[in-house]
């Protein structure tokens, strides 16, 4: 369900490989911790409909954890995401074949602080029905990756760090 307008943005459902847009129609497309969950099959096809419908000069801004650090670590028994991962990282890097140049290319580091170990569920089961019942299943296990990756901040927040790679390609 789109959300509500809070400017003059337009919110359209599809699918990355499929995007209900006209050819160079757009400036900017976004994917944003996004390409992993377009299956693996059609991440390529993501990329070159992102190039479909820009504008020449527009902009791609990709987004991507990186399947390594506490957070990913803390989690991985949820969703352990490491082949999607590599497989989004690879259409990227093949992203030249749809006419998108690099322009950046740079690891950062995204902070989660979480209160306690309920908040980690809650944020990690509420995605998806099947990772509710993980959670649930394996919330013992869960619990011991929460405290063993853990860093705790001056107000007692568990903090876990994520690697992110960030990629700004451009159309020619």
């Amino acid at each position: 369900e789109a959300e509500s307008p809070v400017a003059d943005e337009t919110y359209v459902d599809g699918v990355g490989q499929n995007l209900p847009l006209p050819d160079a129609s757009r400036d900017v497309v976004v994917f944003f911790n996004s390409l992993h969950h377009v299956p693996s099959e059609h991440q390529d096809a993501a990329l070159g409909e992102a190039a479909r419908v820009l504008r020449p000069g527009g902009t791609v801004y990709i987004s991507e954890p990186v399947a390594e650090g506490p957070f990913f670590e803390a989690t991985r028994i949820v969703a352990d995401e490491t082949d999607v991962r590599a497989d989004a990282r690879r259409a990227i890097d093949a992203a030249g074949r749809h006419g998108l140049e690099p322009v950046v290319r740079k690891t950062v580091t995204h902070t989660t602080r979480l209160p306690d170990f309920e908040t980690l569920c809650e944020k990690v089961g509420s995605t998806e029905p099947e990772r509710a019942a993980i959670v649930e299943n394996n919330r013992n296990a869960l619990y011991e990756a929460f405290h063993a990756n853990a860093e705790r901040d001056a107000e007692g927040n568990y903090v876990f760090d994520q690697p992110m790679r960030i990629d700004v390609l451009r159309r020619g």
